[in-house]
């Protein structure tokens, strides 16, 4: 489905770089450098979960999976144990873990804070169900498996709405985002979005978001 020129991208892309030894999500996060243009309120990224990892995901979450809440140091790297106390094979853990570094990396290149909340999820609810802009800096959401998050490329009043596939990233301004003026770009010209309808689907979402902070425990 096509975006709104000069609020979006969405683009099919491949990637041969960030690799581990099982399975691994595809995708080429070059794109994420349009965040750079003061129009676009939202980059998507189209990316391809392997289906080694998609079956370890199903399997993990017809148990009780724990979740991860965790605000990381963006000076320090993104710690091995991550992912300590999730229950997946090592293949899944790593494919997960070589994820969230590369997009942390690309999170604090257009957001420089002192901080990164990392949460991850089983998610069999709404969540955040109404359209809305986040109240935070800069924010990338991707769904491993389920659907993903949905957007509206233009906006609060836009009737076009986009609901991400497995893999994709949605890298969206929020309203405290730092715009080219020096100031935050306001509720008006962040990224609009939800989470997508699922409650009593049966349908569950592993999802992940990375949230640039500037203190910690707070976004």
């Amino acid at each position: 489905m096509a975006s709104v020129p000069g609020t979006a991208i969405d683009e099919p892309v491949g990637d041969r770089r960030s690799r581990t030894d099982g399975p691994r999500v595809l995708g080429d996060l070059a794109p994420l450098a349009r965040l750079k243009d003061p129009s676009a309120s939202a980059v998507r990224v189209r990316r391809t979960v392997p289906l080694p990892l998609t079956r370890a995901l199903a399997a993990w979450v017809t148990a009780a999976p724990a979740s991860i809440d965790r605000f990381l140091h963006a000076n320090a790297p993104v710690p091995d144990d991550l992912f300590a106390g999730i229950a997946l094979p090592k293949s899944a853990v790593d494919a997960l873990l070589s994820d969230v570094r590369a997009l942390v990396a690309v999170l604090l290149q257009h957001a420089s804070l002192p901080y990164v909340r990392v949460v991850f999820e089983a998610v069999r609810d709404d969540k955040c169900r109404k359209f809305h802009a986040d109240y935070v800096h800069l924010r990338f959401a991707t769904s491993y498996l389920g659907p993903g998050t949905e957007w509206r490329p233009g906006g609060a009043e836009d009737g076009l709405v986009v609901r991400l596939k497995p893999g994709d990233v949605l890298a969206m301004k929020g309203a405290l985002f730092v715009g080219n003026e020096g100031a935050p770009i306001g509720a008006d010209r962040a990224a609009v979005h939800r989470s997508p309808p699922i409650a009593g689907s049966g349908q569950v979402r592993v999802f992940l978001s990375l949230t640039a902070s500037p203190t910690f425990g707070l976004v």
